[in-house]
């Protein structure tokens, strides 16, 4: 079995209750990114940009997937992933294709902030994905400034625009990924149109989470429930809702 820690791009396995095996690949430098969120455990935006780029030779992270397989049982999904936003890779679409085309039993998996998602070219690359997962945290400019931090050029009417125009042209499984932050988006009044705006989405899922902490480090952030009133009105849309712990 070949240990991640020999390689450059690959990061290794993850067990997920919803994907089963998931190896994650890392294709861009710490810490390049569009947002600044105040909750990310790799900490703060040193190239914050809309720039797209090509970090990486797109055949040597192939390669390193390849190689990766050729030592271990073949995962459930490749998460191809960035220390920062993944679609800033200029080469994205093709890597998810050679990686399509390389393992044909195994999907593809992206986690992305969905600010980039207003130019055609990038909604075309992550299209070809399996499982696409997008963040979005509030539908209120100011608490999506006070959380995320964007590039000065995007607003979250950009941000929701380019999500709501991929699930017009995306054929495969939405999912929407909430991070609560408590007193700044926890407000059922901010749930409440948060959750009109996702449904106004039709994603096929929409996951409520606390952020994650860096590798080896506590938590800071404190537990929030969503009140009961909120969980049983949802349950009646026509998409999932999760609440994890």
């Amino acid at each position: 079995m070949a240990n991640s820690d020999n390689y450059r791009y690959v990061k290794g396995v993850g067990k997920s209750d919803r994907l089963g095996d998931v190896l994650s690949v890392d294709f861009s430098p710490v810490k390049v990114c569009s947002f600044d969120c105040i909750y990310c455990g790799l900490g703060r935006t040193t190239d914050k940009t809309l720039q797209r780029r090509a970090f990486y030779p797109v055949e040597e992270v192939f390669d390193e997937i390849r190689d990766w397989v050729s030592h271990n049982s073949p995962p459930d999904y490749v998460l191809l992933t960035g220390s920062g936003e993944p679609t800033l890779y200029t080469e994205l679409g093709r890597l998810v294709r050679l990686v399509k085309s390389g393992f044909p039993g195994v999907k593809s998996y992206i986690y992305s902030n969905g600010s980039l998602l207003y130019y055609e070219d990038v909604r075309k690359d992550i299209s070809a994905f399996d499982l696409i997962m997008i963040n979005l945290n509030t539908d209120d400019e100011d608490t999506f400034q006070r959380i995320c931090r964007p590039h000065h050029d995007t607003g979250l009417d950009r941000v929701i625009d380019g999500i709501k125009q991929l699930r017009k042209e995306y054929t495969g499984p939405l999912w929407m990924d909430v991070i609560l932050v408590k007193g700044v988006n926890t407000q059922v009044s901010a749930l409440e149109n948060l959750m009109d705006t996702i449904a106004d989405i039709a994603p096929e899922r929409c996951i409520f989470r606390l952020p994650r902490s860096a590798a080896g480090k506590e938590s800071q952030w404190v537990r929030v429930e969503i009140p009961e009133s909120l969980k049983r009105k949802w349950r009646n849309l026509p998409f999932e809702v999760v609440y994890d712990s």
